[in-house]
Formats: C-alpha cells, sequence, structure tokens
C-alpha cells in the first residue's frame, strides 16, 4: 500500500507541468534535466540536459563547481532554452556540444574557464548573455550559423574566439576590458552588422 501511494505522489507530481527543482547547496552530484524545470535555490554540481525541447529557468540562482566539470551541458540536443543561470567555477560555464536550434538568454556567467562554449554545434540563438572574468568569454569550435546578439563580455581573456566557425551573425554584442575583443582562427562571419567595441588589456 505504501509503494502504491509513493507511485500515486510521483505521478501526480509528473504530470503537473514543470518541475520545481529545490537544489541542495551541498550537492555536487550532476542533475539530469527531462522536463522544464526551475531552480527554486543554488545547485553546486553540473547540470546535464537529458531531453529536447525543455527549458531550464535558473531564476537568478547560482550553478558552482568544479573547473574539471562543464556546469549546464546541452549535449546532442535540440529546442532546448537554458535562461536566468548565474554559472561559476567550472571548465565551460554552459557547454552545446553537437546541438542544434537551442537558445542560451539572460545568463551570467562569471570566473569559468570558458563562459560559454559551442562544439560542432548550429543554429543556436545567444542572446543577452554576460560573460565576466572567464578565459575567454564565448568559444565556437566548428560551429555554424550561431546568432550572437546583444551579449556582453568583459573582463576576460579573448571575449569572443571563433576557430574554424563559419557563418556565424555576432550583432550588438559589447566587448570591454577584455585581453583581445574578437579573435577569429579559420572563421567567417555571415554578418558583424554593428558591434560595440572598447578599451581591451
Amino acid at each position: 500500500m505504501r509503494r502504491f501511494n509513493l507511485l500515486l505522489v510521483l505521478t501526480v507530481l509528473l504530470a503537473s507541468g514543470p518541475v520545481v527543482m529545490p537544489a541542495a547547496a551541498e550537492s555536487t552530484a550532476p542533475m539530469i534535466l527531462t522536463s522544464d524545470t526551475t531552480l527554486s535555490e543554488d545547485h553546486t554540481g553540473p547540470i546535464i540536459i537529458a531531453s529536447n525541447d525543455i527549458t531550464l529557468d535558473c531564476g537568478g540562482h547560482t550553478v558552482s563547481g568544479s573547473f574539471a566539470d562543464t556546469g549546464i551541458l546541452v549535449e546532442g540536443r535540440t529546442g532546448v532554452t537554458v535562461k536566468n543561470c548565474h554559472v561559476t567555477g567550472f571548465a565551460a560555464g554552459i557547454r552545446l556540444r553537437g546541438a542544434y536550434q537551442n537558445t542560451l538568454a539572460s545568463n551570467l556567467l562569471v570566473s569559468n574557464t570558458n563562459g560559454v562554449d559551442l562544439l560542432q554545434s548550429g543554429e543556436n540563438n545567444l542572446v543577452n548573455n554576460q560573460a565576466r572574468s572567464n578565459g575567454i568569454g564565448f568559444y565556437l569550435s566548428g560551429s555554424a550559423a550561431n546568432n550572437l546578439s546583444d551579449n556582453i563580455a568583459e573582463g576576460n581573456g579573448p571575449a569572443f574566439y571563433l576557430d574554424s566557425s563559419a557563418g556565424n551573425t555576432l550583432d550588438h554584442n559589447t566587448a570591454n576590458h577584455n585581453t583581445i575583443g574578437y579573435r577569429l582562427v579559420g572563421s567567417s562571419l555571415l554578418a558583424l552588422p554593428f558591434q560595440r567595441k572598447h578599451s581591451h588589456r
């Protein structure tokens, strides 16, 4: 009877829509997400997006961890949105690998090796994100046809680093007090309509 009641409760929770996750600060195990999720508090450890067409809304909470890990990983997924996350202390704050048509919006990446990196990923939208005090702010490798708009990179190594990445659009981004604003290695841009560039170290 107790087992039946537990299953009933779980069924009701899963059927009730977006999950609100209480992310215990002391946890370091990966949080694996398969449905829309909103964090209710800070989380320590990686977050892995394990389904297509879902949203992770951190609600301004912090995801922190080890430089050996990726903070939020979107691998081989489409239609995913990651927003309002403050990610710090990882090898990559948010990483898209083999991922297409996803959205990263209004995230804050601080003190990671790379703030955001895209590896063999395309047709993604990165909008209104901030990368501060990372090794690299925004890093693209082997990634094409992505749109980066209205992002801020401040106090990083390179602000925007594109390696073997063609046909990306960078529009209305701000790069300030980085070692270099824009670095392209074996890469081309579909458009660079307007950038806000300031001084760099």
